[in-house]
């Protein structure tokens, strides 16, 4: 995950469901599924040009299911044609590295002045 690693762990926890082996059906029977961060995904089916297709709902998110029930060793794996998360759910952000000399020259000017 390279440079990106904490923004690329977040958006997987939106994700991915830990301690139970959910196929669609299962899930489609609970209505939703909740995540490792985030709010419950919400799960429903619906024709879309023609086509039943199971349809992944957060917020005012919305992706379809592409491919359902890949079995894997420890649980399933559905693929979603959309990312499910908002601008809010991951920040890139640098530091401004001079900021805390700045603080302490202005607080120095303050003090100096406060004591003349």
């Amino acid at each position: 995950m390279g440079r990106f690693f904490y923004q690329a762990h977040h958006i997987l926890e939106r994700h991915i469901k830990i301690g139970e082996k959910l196929s669609l059906a299962d899930i489609l029977e609970k209505g939703s599924m909740s995540t490792l961060r985030g709010s419950p995904l919400k799960f429903s089916t619906r024709i879309i040009e023609g086509e039943e297709v199971t349809v992944v709902s957060y917020e005012d998110i919305e992706a379809r299911v592409v491919r359902g029930d890949l079995e894997c060793s420890n649980g399933y794996i559905h693929i979603i044609d959309t990312v499910v998360m908002k601008r809010r759910d991951v920040t890139l952000s640098g530091g401004w590295v001079s900021l805390p000399s700045l603080l302490a020259i202005i607080s120095a000017l303050l003090l100096s002045a406060i004591i003349q």
